[in-house]
């Protein structure tokens, strides 16, 4: 009898690692679901799709009826997209067929897959279940509950050492327009994108996290005001001067940013850390009043 996965209602509920004789196992981490467990991978390959002729069915109308497969041929795994009308993403880039290995992302519509082998499964499973439970699945930025645990830290060792410390608040423009316009996967694809472009810009220690939706934060500790609002700028214009390529359009996104930092805080505030996000949520608000696609400070 075929195996059957239903992935909005997985029938494998529990964590344990089963042996498998097949090329590896998928894991779900997008739309994150912890608790569904593993999915095998048979030696005779597995069918991705919404139609009933797929082993793995994905309810999402975004996803083809037979939309991708994954093989095992000559000790190698491979994936392979089957004329899907959005396609098949590898590491976040469209393939039409492409050698897969452990720790490899598979994104068909929008599920995100993390592809774990039989030998370490174990180790693997519970290494991704810690990134998913500290990072979000589509933009792979920081989530925002690992992220008030850091900011919380960030702010009693500021105020314990009165070192600066200083938060940036931005969203995307008239993203639900986007949405609207071009569709959730469209939508989707500028928020990776956004997400790849801050990253190309920031140093590593900053702390980057999705706030939620398309609102995102940026944590930075040691510099002056002056510096922020250098970094505030440059991330607005990595994403405002250089069109967005989503399927056959090209798409004009911006961002609107507001900043705070510590040392702009009473110092008899009881809860520095929500008076920082309150503070630069208020001037991004500021920053869309005024017309967008610009920093206040």
């Amino acid at each position: 009898m075929t195996n059957i996965w239903q992935a909005t209602v997985s029938s494998k509920n529990n964590t344990s690692v089963p042996k498998s004789n097949g090329p590896g196992k998928l894991l779900q981490i997008h739309p994150v679901q912890i608790n569904t467990g593993l999915i095998d991978i048979p030696e005779s390959g597995l069918k991705i799709g919404r139609g009933n002729t797929a082993e793995l069915i994905l309810h999402d109308d975004s996803i083809s009826r037979e939309h991708a497969s994954i093989s095992f041929q000559n000790g190698t795994c491979y994936l392979q997209d089957l004329g899907s009308t959005n396609g098949t993403f590898l590491n976040g880039v469209d393939v039409e067929k492409a050698d897969i290995r452990p720790g490899d992302r598979i994104s068909v519509g929008s599920y995100i897959f993390k592809l774990l082998s039989n030998d370490e499964t174990e180790a693997q499973y519970y290494e991704a279940v810690y990134d998913m439970m500290t990072q979000d699945g589509l933009t792979r930025a920081t989530n925002k509950r690992a992220f008030l645990d850091i900011l919380k830290r960030e702010t009693l060792r500021s105020i314990n050492t009165n070192r600066p410390l200083s938060l940036i608040m931005f969203d995307i423009d008239h993203f639900k327009s986007i949405n609207d316009t071009y569709g959730h996967l469209a939508g989707d694809q500028v928020l990776r994108e956004v997400s790849q472009r801050i990253r190309s810009v920031i140093e590593s220690h900053v702390t980057f996290a999705r706030y939620g939706g398309e609102e995102f934060a940026l944590l930075i500790p040691e510099l002056n005001i002056e510096q922020i609002a250098t970094i505030a700028e440059r991330c607005r214009a990595v994403i405002s001067e250089t069109k967005f390529d989503c399927e056959s359009d090209t798409i004009t996104v911006s961002i609107s940013l507001g900043v705070s930092n510590m040392q702009s805080l009473s110092q008899d505030t009881l809860q520095p850390d929500t008076d920082l996000i309150a503070i630069a949520d208020a001037k991004l608000y500021r920053s869309k009043n005024e017309g967008r696609n610009r920093v206040t400070i």
